[in-house]
């Protein structure tokens, strides 16, 4: 379930779900922001034999996904200072927590989806087709998928497959307007908090959920061995 550990794992997990693979085209990638592994380390070398820094940091955070769902610790903090680590108890809680969102394998595989789709609105060929379908000519790339999964929903066939209910938890959480990298970061005033008040519970956990696994797997151009950003501190300023 979920694994990346080895570029065959790799290919069967995008087989199904294709726009993984999108993610090493041309994209208007997140700046690196910390320093990448040495070369041939990373698991988008092993499978295309390049780095492609949007697969690798969407490929650690699935595992997140994966290493929380099945209570595997030590796969989690491999790669944290002992001094930053996550402490098991968080991670327990984190767990529980994870576990009551994603109760089934539906639900998990929507959470997949969700993650596999989230940068689609970087990948300049999809813009170019969602302008060309639809008119578009928003630059915010959530705003791009946002128009894309509610017009033309076959431009993503993970998406497509869904359930409707799980389709609308994802496009609900496209629809808030909020930020929560820059809310982590204290770049954003209380009152940006308002972006969440039109999401029910259901969707407002799923959002959050995504956006944990997200921000966690952030580093993984840096380390693919755990998760590099949810550490303990963070952790913290996430609760």
């Amino acid at each position: 379930m979920l694994d990346l550990h080895s570029p065959e794992s790799a290919r069967r997990l995008i087989a199904s779900y294709p726009e993984l693979a999108w993610l090493t085209g041309d994209v208007n990638a997140t700046p690196e922001g910390l320093a990448s592994a040495s070369q041939g380390a990373l698991l988008s070398e092993q499978v295309f034999n390049q780095k492609h820094i949007e697969f690798d940091r969407t490929a650690v955070g699935i595992m997140v996904l994966k290493w929380v769902l099945t209570g595997d610790y030590d796969g989690f903090t491999a790669c944290q200072p002992d001094g930053a680590k996550l402490s098991p108890e968080r991670f327990a809680d984190l767990h529980k927590y994870v576990s009551t969102v994603l109760p089934d394998q539906e639900s998990i595989d929507a959470m997949v989806t969700y993650m596999v789709i989230n940068d689609l609105g970087k990948i300049k060929s999809v813009v170019a087709e969602v302008q060309s379908r639809l008119q578009v000519e928003d630059v915010d790339h959530d705003k791009i998928l946002l128009a894309a999964l509610e017009r033309a929903p076959d431009i993503a066939p993970s998406f497509q497959r869904l359930t409707t209910g799980h389709k609308d938890l994802i496009i609900n959480g496209l629809k808030a307007e909020f930020n929560i990298g820059q809310f982590l970061q204290g770049e954003n005033v209380a009152a940006s908090l308002h972006g969440l008040t039109g999401l029910d519970r259901k969707s407002l956990d799923f959002y959050l959920l995504h956006a944990m696994c997200d921000i966690a797997g952030a580093a993984g151009q840096v380390k693919q061995n755990g998760s590099l950003v949810m550490t303990e501190p963070t952790y913290r300023d996430w609760e």
